[in-house]
């Protein structure tokens, strides 16, 4: 993802803003997860928290990915990208 960037600082660690685990329903959408414009170097301390602690980033995603599922509605490549926009501001700093 952020491979060719170099870290910004020591402990940095690379974060999919669009998480790794659903890659291939973003994928459906038209989106590559692995895209720079979707990452960026974190903390290791805000990546742990954001993966380890209630609630959970994955959680986030996997909400709107169900919402998708149980009403058949198909969510477009902007829409999506809005979502992101719209996240919580604990995992947008």
């Amino acid at each position: 993802m952020l491979a060719f960037k170099p870290k910004p600082f020591a402990d940095a660690h690379a974060h999919h803003d669009f998480p790794w685990a659903f890659r291939d329903w973003f994928a459906l959408h038209g989106i590559d997860v692995n895209d720079p414009a979707f990452g960026r170097w974190v903390s290791r301390t805000d990546h742990d928290r954001w993966h380890l602690e209630e609630p959970k980033f994955n959680d986030f995603w996997q909400e709107y990915i169900d919402i998708e599922t149980e009403t058949g509605v198909r969510y477009t490549k902007q829409q999506i990208i809005d979502m992101l926009i719209e996240a919580p501001s604990i995992y947008i700093q």
